[in-house]
């Protein structure tokens, strides 16, 4: 930490910039990009804004961002997932400029490198570089979501109407940029009722106006939100299966909490504990109210959601809740880094500072080499094999398939339309059904059904695919 201090902030910014750009094209768009990108490239705003309204629990922000850049850069991975690698270049500065505004009003000698260390964790944090990878709404939602909370932080200490008019901007970007925004939001309003006596606690004068200030900025961005979340409300229940109470799914969830890395978790929940001890020291109730509330109740009514939905958990759910125990972390990191400068050991600060940076980017590069499935080589079988006489099933897979191979539209064929179920139907000579990894149980079975009551049967490999080719009499 000697370094010159007004150039550190631009090497980190540097480093997590190269991160989050670094091999942006090179992995095919997976399942839910592809599903994204049919959608954000219809021909006009209308169609993209219905057809997104008939996906449950979607909201149409980042579909208007990528179908606009796609428009100008071109249908690549690389066009497609621009804009989330740009927001999550933008969330880099958002968190130094919340640590330092949140941190900053801490007594406590650590916290003069509370922005630099909250940016240094993020920059290096894999989750967020991964998401920042996908052409999918994540990157937008982290940043909305911080951008939220610190100019809430922003407008409970300048007290100016510009500030709530700006918050509510940004919690209104939030919720159309996922319907998990509503958490956030509440997340805010918890502490905003709490922080009266929260302020007591740290003997400070309550701020006059605070309830007002965000009470018209929560309720007007909710309001703008309504007609969309009435259009889209579902109930709609899934069908997997997960444990959520169990000691393996706790394992698992500390694990990919950092993006895979056990040593990673632990080294950042450690520092987390550090934090949050040091808060309490001295007497920062209303920071450790904010960070904890922040991250715990999203995280709740997540896991409780999911379980209700009979839905998967997946660690990009509670993606907006993170920065809040990187702050914490990142006060923690700074505690420690002052203790060891104050006794002389710059050594094992340097180390300290070099293991997080080590384990971050080596996080990213392990994982850089896992590809998705093959969709390439899907698109060319179905180019060079399909004959005009020809009906193709994707089952599940339908939406990504059109959009590479479009003369699907006129081809496809439903399970539910094929033998024994249903007599296949004339004119036609053959069937391409396509297995893939994401085909369910059920369809599974469905297949296997279509495939007995065949008159012929061959199966081709085609990347990761499986495709029966069928002939009925």
């Amino acid at each position: 930490m000697a370094a010159r201090p007004s150039t550190l902030p631009l090497v980190v910014l540097a480093a997590g910039i190269l991160l989050r750009f670094h091999g942006l094209g090179e992995p095919q768009l997976w399942l839910d990009e592809l599903i994204q990108i049919s959608r954000s490239t219809l021909p006009s705003l209308q169609a993209v804004l219905q057809d997104v309204q008939s996906e449950t629990a979607a909201v149409p922000l980042d579909y208007l961002v990528q179908g606009l850049t796609v428009q100008l850069l071109g249908t690549s991975a690389w066009s497609a997932r621009l804009h989330s690698a740009l927001f999550g270049c933008l969330s880099l500065g958002v968190m130094f400029w919340l640590g330092n505004r949140l941190l900053g009003s801490l007594d406590n000698p650590a916290v003069r490198w509370g922005g630099l260390l909250s940016m240094f964790l993020l920059a290096f944090y894999p989750l967020h570089i991964f998401y920042s990878q996908e052409g999918r709404n994540y990157s937008l939602f982290y940043l909305c979501t911080l951008l939220s909370f610190a100019l809430l932080v922003e407008a409970m200490q300048r007290r100016s109407p510009l500030w709530w008019t700006l918050h509510s901007a940004a919690a209104l970007s939030m919720l159309y940029s996922n319907y998990l925004g509503i958490l956030a939001l509440a997340s805010q309003g918890v502490f905003v009722v709490a922080y009266p006596w929260l302020g007591r606690m740290d003997g400070q004068k309550p701020l006059r106006g605070l309830w007002t200030g965000f009470g018209l900025s929560a309720l007007t961005s909710f309001l703008l939100f309504l007609p969309w979340l009435l259009q889209t409300y579902s109930q709609a229940q899934d069908t997997f299966q997960e444990n959520f109470w169990s000691l393996r799914f706790l394992g698992r969830f500390i694990q990919e909490f950092s993006g895979g890395s056990w040593p990673l978790s632990l080294l950042l929940l450690t520092l987390t504990g550090l934090g949050i001890r040091q808060l309490l020291l001295r007497r920062s109730f209303g920071v450790t109210a904010l960070l904890a509330i922040w991250f715990f109740l999203p995280v709740a009514a997540v896991l409780l959601l999911d379980w209700w939905r009979g839905y998967f958990f997946a660690a990009r759910q509670i993606l907006f809740a993170s920065p809040a125990l990187l702050l914490a972390a990142a006060l923690g990191l700074g505690e420690i880094l002052q203790k060891w400068q104050s006794q002389g050991r710059r050594a094992m600060a340097a180390a300290a500072i070099v293991l997080i940076a080590g384990l971050g980017t080596g996080t990213v590069f392990l994982s850089s080499g896992k590809q998705p499935a093959d969709w390439q080589a899907l698109d060319r079988y179905l180019h060079a094999r399909v004959s005009e006489g020809d009906r193709v099933a994707a089952p599940h897979i339908e939406r990504p398939v059109a959009w590479r191979y479009p003369e699907l539209k006129r081809r496809r064929i439903a399970l539910d339309e094929l033998p024994p179920r249903s007599k296949w139907p004339e004119g036609f000579s053959r069937l391409h059904l396509i297995e893939s990894r994401y085909t369910t149980v059920l369809q599974q079975h469905m297949i296997a059904d279509t495939v007995t009551a065949a008159h012929s049967a061959d199966v081709v490999e085609s990347g990761d695919f499986r495709i029966h080719l069928l002939m009925f009499r």
